[in-house]
């Protein structure tokens, strides 16, 4: 799973990457450990988990910083510096309507061409939800469905009228859906 972080950054060539949920950094470490030395810059809300996450990422390389702080206060500030990211991975708070709600603010900052993984699409009937939803956004050229994570790629000049949508679920089958006691 973390290998396949790795392989997406490498071939968007994602040089800035922003990750909404930390917890000990271990996805950071996959993200760090990319050819193309990408920065890393990941929001988390607990301090216990910002302190494992800075001694795990640390240990592949110095190109991060985690911040201490609410998704949408970290998407705000980074939004006003007018900071834009290539990839953004959204792994926290997995609820239907945050879900949605974050990939509309990590559009502002996200370039255009580059992509929001969304992670464990498949987690509940919500998740699942927010995923169909967003594949419906126009604002996204090509969707992928990556098993158990989806990838959108934001419409650029290159693909303004063209929308896509793969999914290795026709080959691999779908993850069942965890909805005992959600």
């Amino acid at each position: 799973n973390g290998i396949q972080l790795k392989k997406i950054v490498e071939s968007m060539r994602a040089n800035s990457i922003i990750e909404l949920g930390t917890n000990t950094g271990l996805s950071g470490c996959y993200f760090l450990s990319a050819k193309n030395n990408p920065f890393l810059y990941t929001v988390e809300g607990s301090s216990e988990l910002c302190e494992i996450a800075n001694i795990n990422l640390s240990t592949i390389n110095k190109n991060f910083f985690v911040d201490n702080s609410l998704f949408d206060d970290a998407i705000d500030s980074l939004a006003k510096e007018n900071q834009i990211f290539d990839l953004a991975f959204v792994d926290g708070q997995h609820e239907e309507k945050a879900t949605i709600h974050y990939a509309q603010k990590l559009k502002n900052i996200i370039r255009k061409g580059g992509g929001i993984i969304f992670d464990d699409i498949y987690w509940s009937e919500g998740m699942n939800n927010a995923w169909l939803e967003i594949m419906k956004d126009n604002d996204f050229s090509l969707t992928m469905d990556l098993g158990t994570r989806g990838l959108c790629i934001l419409r650029d000049k290159e693909n303004l009228k063209k929308k896509s949508h793969f999914s290795v679920t026709k080959f691999i089958g779908k993850p069942l859906l965890y909805r005992e006691g959600w």
